[in-house]
C-alpha cells in the first residue's frame, strides 16, 4: 500500500517537467544581478547565468549586425558571405526601408523586421 501513495503516473512526471523547464526559461530571461540574489544552487546558477549571458551576446551580435547593414551599404556583402542561404532581396528591401524610417523619424517597424529577418532567416513574414 505504501507504494501505491508513491507512484506518479506518466502524465503527472511530464507536467512537473514542463513546469521545471517554463522555470528554468523564466531564470534565463533574468538579469544576472537578480539571479545572484537567489539562493540557487551552484551548478543551476553557473547554468542559468552561463545561458543568459550567451543568449544576451547573441542578442549584442544580431543588433550589431542590423546597425551594420542599415548604416554600411558594404555590409550586406559581409553578411550575405557568413550567411550564404539569406535572402538578400528582403534585407535589401528592409535595409531601405529602415533606412527611410530613421530619416523620417518613423516607428522602427522596418528596423524590427530587420531583426527578426537575421535572427530567424528561414522564417517567413
Amino acid at each position: 500500500m505504501e507504494n501505491d501513495s508513491e507512484f506518479v503516473s506518466r502524465t503527472q512526471k511530464k507536467h512537473e517537467v514542463e513546469e521545471l523547464q517554463k522555470l528554468g526559461a523564466a531564470l534565463v530571461e533574468l538579469p544576472l544581478a537578480h539571479l545572484e540574489t537567489l539562493a540557487l544552487p551552484a551548478l543551476l546558477f553557473a547554468a542559468v547565468a552561463g545561458n543568459s549571458a550567451a543568449a544576451r551576446a547573441q542578442q549584442m551580435r544580431l543588433e550589431s549586425w542590423r546597425e551594420r547593414l542599415i548604416g554600411d551599404d558594404t555590409a550586406l556583402t559581409a553578411y550575405a558571405s557568413e550567411h550564404p542561404g539569406a535572402d538578400l532581396q528582403a534585407l535589401r528591401t528592409l535595409i531601405r526601408n529602415a533606412r527611410k524610417e530613421i530619416a523620417e523619424g518613423k516607428p522602427p517597424r522596418a528596423q524590427r523586421e530587420l531583426f527578426r529577418l537575421i535572427r530567424d532567416p528561414n522564417e517567413t513574414g
